[in-house]
């Protein structure tokens, strides 16, 4: 009995360095298939891009698609839709680009991200440098070069993508999302990946909560319909003019205050195991 009970540990042994082994393997594969470049100046994207007065133009042709985003997970994972005649390879780079990159990425950064069928570039602006992102979205990179404007009276250079989908497309007939919905449904989006992968470190909440929670410019028609959206809702709280909005799977989550009249969030706070609200 000795003897069987020493093999099967030996066993368990040799099958949990293999699995090591090929999670190690999985990871270098992963890994090579996004690569993330920090730009602090105009000239870092060089690298990349031919950059003239007026604008990038993309060196490799490999690349199909170019993303304009402040949280390059979303764009990535939007993008599937260029990407239908091929969705297998491509689905391998949208896992790789997860896999390595912070969901919420920063308050300094904002990205550009390309996307081929298997393989992803981040481009992180950060906005200290006076780089910064004219506007949202995805689009063929067969539509032209990135367009460049300048400023005189400061230093800052914006860049605009011609002919950009919204980062969130919405479907046939309906009204185009305002920037209140956008930011609550980033917000839902995120928040409910988080608690549906049980996720307990309080800083991806918070995050969340910086990067999307809008404390003014909603309605709160706008809130409760972008909220109910949400698998992990509760029951709202409150009496007045004032609504406590959560959202949790009981052991984490977020809640906020709600205006119902003016439609003003304030008061934004973390649900956790040692700190629950009822």
């Amino acid at each position: 009995m000795r003897r069987i009970a020493g093999r099967a540990i030996a066993l368990l042994a040799v099958l949990g360095a293999a699995l090591a082994s090929a999670s190690l393997a999985y990871n270098a594969w992963r890994d090579s298939n996004v690569s993330t470049i920090a730009v602090s100046r105009l000239s870092d994207l060089e690298e990349v891009f031919e950059v003239d007065a007026s604008g990038l133009r993309l060196k490799n042709p490999e690349f199909l698609t170019v993303c304009f985003t402040g949280d390059y997970v979303h764009a990535l994972e939007d993008a599937q839709a260029w990407f239908r005649a091929d969705n297998t390879r491509f689905r391998r780079a949208l896992r790789a680009a997860g896999g390595r990159a912070d969901p919420f990425n920063g308050n300094q950064y904002a990205s550009i991200v390309l996307l081929s069928h298997s393989s992803a570039l981040i481009l992180q602006l950060e906005w200290r440098g006076g780089l910064l992102l004219g506007n949202l979205g995805c689009a063929s990179t067969a539509v032209g070069d990135i367009q460049i404007k300048r400023y005189q009276t400061n230093p800052t250079i914006k860049f605009y993508l011609p002919n950009a989908t919204p980062k969130s497309p919405r479907g046939p007939g309906q009204p185009r999302a305002t920037l209140c919905q956008e930011k609550m449904e980033r917000l839902v989006e995120s928040i409910d990946d988080l608690l549906g992968k049980q996720v307990l470190k309080d800083e991806f909440f918070w995050a969340a909560m910086r990067k999307y929670l809008p404390p003014t410019g909603c309605t709160a028609d706008e809130v409760t319909s972008t909220l109910s959206k949400s698998r992990f809702l509760v029951e709202p709280r409150g009496d007045g003019a004032g609504q406590w909005m959560r959202l949790t799977n009981g052991q984490m989550g977020i809640l906020f205050r709600l205006d119902k009249e003016t439609g003003k969030i304030d008061e934004p706070q973390l649900i956790t195991p040692d700190r629950s609200f009822s």
